[in-house]
């Protein structure tokens, strides 16, 4: 591989992750200069085993690191773990390659217009994540019809920003992720189907932060949720929670004396976790950082009022998965398929790829997008 091209991709990673060059030394106990050396392409002899080191720190595998020369999409993942297992890895880019494909088969057999105008926030160095985010949520609900002090349903309200927002299967590590095809035109927000309500809407809120804020890096991005170290992770987290439960909703309901039966009541209100009302008030300084940790420690699964709540949250959650297993092709659809390969033959489109726009057919339903076919089939 070209050396200059892998230090180039190096550099991309670490500056998207705002790391210098001497974080990422501590970080992965090499010294500033072969780190420099490898991003200026001065080493012509990569070790791997270093340039590993430094892809752990970046969230990205060696193997996508040296396989493509140029990145093309944006991706955020939101993680329970630090990182994925080798097979969790290989799912997450056989769903990717599946969404270029279909994504490839919309260009072809009819163009999307993108028909949203998109909000975006550049990053003020004067303002803190936390006064960032308070800014973002009330700019947001008043885009959307909500008043600042009124619980906001974020599915719709996301959905339509023209955002493909999809329940799915995912590895138990992985709470969702932002995708973003090359061509920025289309936009992705993939939670897991199979994790609590309340998660999925901090998720889906996290994501969308994500979108807002960091959709002009061109490149595959995997940001881990590494305590302290990831600031782009952190701040999606500071702008999800001021969104879903922002400061005047809370100056609105939050008493002098606050109880756990009445964080209780904020997380129905509100459809999050008790974790994410607690810090929302100690962040705030409705109760102080003692009183804060009083409340954290209290134990609220045990409270039969909040299972309730929380039961509500994972029903109103519990939504049509995406499905995206393989399926054979019946022969009407392989003589169609056929059709399709031979209308571009001009190799615009293979076998393979008309193949790929087939397994995504119940993709498409379930999406509402329904592609164009040449008048010819």
């Amino acid at each position: 591989m070209d050396m200059l091209t892998l230090g180039s991709k190096l550099t991309t990673y670490r500056t998207n992750l705002r790391f210098s060059l001497k974080e990422v030394a501590k970080l992965s106990k090499l010294p500033v200069s072969t780190i420099n050396d490898y991003e200026t392409g001065k080493i012509q002899k990569p070790d791997f085993n270093k340039i590993e080191q430094l892809c752990k720190i970046y969230g990205v595998s060696l193997s996508i690191l040296i396989a493509s020369v140029e990145p093309v999409s944006t991706i955020h993942f939101r993680l329970s773990n630090f990182s994925l297992t080798e097979n969790e890895e290989q799912r997450i880019e056989d769903l990717l390659t599946f969404i270029d494909d279909y994504e490839n088969i919309l260009e072809l057999l009819g163009d999307q217009e993108d028909i949203y105008l998109h909000r975006t926030y550049p990053n003020n160095p004067s303002l803190n994540w936390f006064e960032l985010g308070h800014r973002i949520a009330i700019s947001e609900r008043k885009y959307w019809g909500y008043i600042i002090t009124q619980p906001v349903d974020l599915l719709p309200s996301i959905q339509n920003e023209g955002i493909l927002v999809n329940f799915i299967e995912l590895p138990e590590s992985i709470d969702g992720f932002f995708y973003m095809s090359a061509n920025s035109k289309t936009f992705w927000i993939f939670v897991n189907a199979n994790k609590p309500g309340a998660r999925k809407n901090f998720t889906l809120a996290h994501e969308y932060a994500h979108f807002l804020l960091d959709r002009d890096q061109k490149n595959y991005v995997c940001n881990i949720n590494r305590p302290g170290s990831d600031p782009l992770e952190s701040r999606a987290n500071a702008v999800a929670a001021r969104i879903l439960v922002p400061r005047p909703a809370l100056e609105d309901r939050v008493p002098k004396k606050v109880t756990p039966d009445k964080v209780i009541e904020l997380c129905h209100v509100f459809g999050v976790s008790s974790d994410v009302i607690n810090y929302r008030l100690i962040d705030e300084g409705f109760v102080s950082k003692r009183k804060g940790q009083e409340l954290l420690q209290y134990d609220y699964n045990s409270n039969h009022l909040y299972r309730v709540h929380m039961d509500s949250i994972n029903k109103k959650f519990d939504l049509p998965k995406l499905d995206l297993s393989f399926r054979s092709l019946n022969p009407v659809q392989e003589e169609f398929l056929v059709k399709v390969t031979k209308a571009y033959g001009d190799g615009k489109i293979t076998f393979a790829r008309a193949l790929s726009y087939f397994r995504n057919e119940k993709m498409a339903e379930q999406l509402g997008v329904f592609p164009k076919k040449p008048e010819d089939l």
